[in-house]
């Protein structure tokens, strides 16, 4: 029997990773495999993952999808669609367009173009750390910065590596990425305490990752030009905000929700304590009279919120699916059990060096996210085991570091060099530029900076 579920467990795995280099729907694939699993095992050994059983064995595995999608939303998926509900609002108002049109104006008093780049990467982890927005960022920063980056005398390889770089970290406080690896690590944190728990060491990584780019993107541009090689050399076009019918000031509303969480935390306020959820709603209400005093025309200004609806309702779709599938996933495998059993016998090695476990699956994580391109595919096939082993080992303190490792390190570094990722091949489609290329410029900053930040979280939070 032993021998059986470490069987099927592997197997749950390996479908998964075929599934998804051959291309089909990651999301469809972590809810076949569970469905599939969760129906026969449960039907066959006679055992239920549902929390009220239906009466059949075979049936529960489809009440464990009801039981999915309310874990994952009450605990995660809430967050992630009140939002990316409000960046989508803040989309519609052009807020997020001001808000990177005044914060990239500095950077044209800058004179040193690398310079220019490495404090790109730095907007690029304030536009993270407040609008969650996937590829959107990078879209958002290559209509705006890339101009003013060329402008400069920046190549085009370093303007787009930079960009990615910025937006290679996933440590949000109401990231989707993020919130994935929370509800496979534990709910011991939440999202926002876990992004102020992060920030020291998201900002080592920021700091090398802009060093290491000063030094090598100069280098890199002093070797292709001797090589006579100019990619993606093309027409840019300057951001031009003449037509948006908004206050200047509305380029500080994105930020909202952010400024709300840091505030109104166990950190600052001590006291009063609020959630992402409950401060991304109160930042909707703000900007909902701000626009009733500006616009004054209620009626538009009420059908005008209905963009966060529809913003909430699109995560859904997007992000908060994702959560769900991967919870099946993990109840399947739990219900199955090989895991638990290998993580037991693991666990019971003497003088189990629990930090060189964080290190090899971290390594392994950003290995696996460049390879796929998918971070919830990482997460839904690594993160199970990573938990069994830390609960089984008894070292449940280390499932917030473990988190920090895998967003800060593994996932940064995997975004930020995977050539296949949605953000690299947008951005070196838009420029004629190899994605390839972008890959190996990305390499030593991104590796740089994780490393770093991999031994600050090894020494201050292990």
């Amino acid at each position: 029997m032993t021998a059986l579920q470490i069987i099927v467990s592997v197997l749950m795995f390996a479908v998964v990773l075929i599934g998804i280099q051959k291309k089909f729907h990651p999301v469809t694939v972590l809810l076949a495999v569970g469905v599939v699993v969760l129906f026969l095992w449960g039907g066959i050994m006679g055992v239920t993952s549902a929390e009220t059983p239906s009466g059949s064995y075979w049936l529960d595995a489809f009440e464990s999808f009801k039981d999915a999608c309310m874990e994952y939303i009450s605990s995660t998926g809430l967050t992630v669609m009140t939002v990316l509900g409000y960046v989508a609002l803040m989309d519609h108002l052009k807020a997020t367009d001001l808000f990177a049109y005044y914060l990239s104006r500095p950077l044209r008093k800058v004179k040193s173009p690398y310079l220019v780049g490495s404090l790109v990467i730095l907007i690029g982890l304030i536009f993270v750390s407040a609008l969650p927005s996937g590829v959107s960022n990078v879209v958002l920063l290559f209509g705006v910065i890339y101009p003013i980056m060329k402008a400069v005398g920046l190549s085009t390889l370093s303007s787009i590596s930079a960009i990615v770089l910025g937006c290679a970290v996933y440590l949000g406080p109401a990231n989707p990425v993020a919130g994935l690896v929370i509800s496979q690590l534990g709910n011991g944190t939440d999202m926002g305490s876990l992004f102020l728990t992060g920030l020291p060491y998201l900002i080592v990584y920021y700091v090398v990752a802009m060093v290491v780019f000063f030094f090598t993107s100069r280098i890199a541009d002093k070797k292709d030009a001797k090589k006579g090689l100019t990619t993606g050399e093309g027409e840019t076009k300057e951001f031009d905000i003449s037509a948006f019918k908004r206050p200047k000031w509305y380029a500080i509303l994105p930020l909202l929700p952010l400024i709300f969480v840091v505030i109104f935390s166990t950190m600052v306020a001590k006291v009063v304590v609020m959630t992402v959820v409950g401060a991304t709603f109160l930042s909707f209400v703000i900007v909902f009279i701000l626009e009733l005093i500006f616009m004054r025309k209620a009626h538009e200004t009420f059908a005008e919120a209905a963009v966060f609806y529809k913003g909430m309702g699109n995560a859904f779709g997007t992000a908060t699916i994702v959560g769900i599938a991967g919870t099946l996933f993990s109840t399947a495998l739990t219900m199955v059990g090989g895991i638990e059993l290998l993580a037991t016998k693991v666990a019971s090695i003497p003088n189990l060096p629990i930090a060189a476990v964080l290190v090899l699956f971290t390594v392994v994580h950003a290995v696996m996210f460049y390879v796929t391109g998918s971070g919830p595919v990482c997460i839904f096939t690594l993160m199970p085991i990573l938990n069994t082993l830390l609960t089984t080992a008894g070292h449940t303190d280390l499932l917030i570091p473990a988190m920090l490792c895998i967003l800060v390190v593994s996932q940064a570094i995997g975004q930020a060099c995977t050539p296949i990722s949605a953000a690299t091949l947008f951005i070196s489609g838009a420029t004629n530029t190899p994605p390839t290329a972008v890959s190996k410029r990305n390499m030593l900053p991104s590796i740089a900076g994780g490393v770093v930040a991999l031994i600050a979280i090894m020494i201050f939070a292990v």
